[in-house]
């Protein structure tokens, strides 16, 4: 019975594998040393520049204040993600556990400079679930997030 489980289990997740394939480019995310909450990245902004590429991935650097503003457009629905800080012209790994912990699309009809934003939070699971129900509302833009001198991992 138990092998007859395994067997049933293997192929649902075989079978349900493709609906997971990434869809769009790599992103290597840098975030600047110490941040910690949401991040918007508007998409189709007239006059702002492209992301940028380093080979495969495409390379999302945001500011302080955790808004940036791109003429890219998003396409597709998933991708891969790695979670970097910086400092200046420094770049190390975020540390472990810290990673995308939620995030979201918001289609700007009415906005005339964006075409849609990415809402995303980064953090560990334990950041995000102090995050107040006011961040998680869907109706309004979260705060953004800030950069905690105690999170810092550059001197």
């Amino acid at each position: 019975m138990i092998r007859h489980s395994v067997i049933l289990a293997s192929l649902l997740a075989f079978a349900c594998g493709p609906i997971y394939k990434p869809d769009r480019p790599p992103e290597r995310v840098l975030l600047p040393d110490g941040f910690v909450g949401w991040t918007c990245l508007d998409y189709g902004v007239e006059g702002a520049p492209a992301l940028p590429r380093d080979g495969e991935y495409v390379v999302v650097r945001y500011p302080a204040d955790g808004h940036l503003l791109t003429s890219s457009v998003l396409s597709g629905t998933y991708g891969l993600r790695d979670v970097y800080y910086y400092s200046g012209d420094r770049v190390v790994a975020a540390p472990p556990g810290f990673r995308a912990t939620g995030g979201f699309t918001r289609w700007r009809e009415k906005d005339p400079e964006a075409r849609m934003s990415w809402f995303a939070y980064f953090g560990t699971d334990i950041d995000a679930s102090e995050a107040s129900k006011a961040e998680r509302d869907a109706d309004s833009d979260p705060p953004p997030g800030n950069v905690r001198p105690s999170r810092r991992l550059m001197p």
